[in-house]
């Protein structure tokens, strides 16, 4: 998924829950400003 991101074809991501996205808080927080830096939303439900 995050391959795909960078390549350009994902720009928002909706997940179920935080620990189906990733397995710590720290990956999580990497990811998800990774992602922002390529103004990519993610929204957690």
């Amino acid at each position: 998924m995050v391959a795909d991101v960078l390549a350009g074809k994902i720009d928002l991501i909706l997940t179920k829950s935080i620990s189906r996205f990733a397995r710590n808080t720290v990956d999580t927080l990497t990811t998800v400003r990774k992602l922002k830096e390529r103004n990519v939303k993610v929204y957690f439900e």
